[in-house]
């Protein structure tokens, strides 16, 4: 699914090059969800973004990590 190393690469990675650690320093994350929304929810969801004069987007996040938590 996707081409990230998993823990025990990293592990090799650091013992073979101890610099490398460098490279592999926390960035920015692009992470990406998708999630099923039915027309109500969608319509709910932008009317709370027009009420608070918000992004759809910052809405949405809200919601979900409210649903996370």
């Amino acid at each position: 699914m996707n081409d990230l190393p998993d823990s025990d690469d990293l592990d090799r990675i650091l013992a073979d090059d101890p610099g490398a650690g460098d490279l592999l320093a926390p960035r920015d994350i692009d992470v990406r969800l998708e999630v099923s929304v039915d027309a109500a929810t969608l319509e709910g969801l932008t009317e709370r973004a027009t009420r608070e004069g918000r992004d759809i987007g910052e809405v949405v996040a809200d919601v979900l990590r409210s649903a996370a938590a």
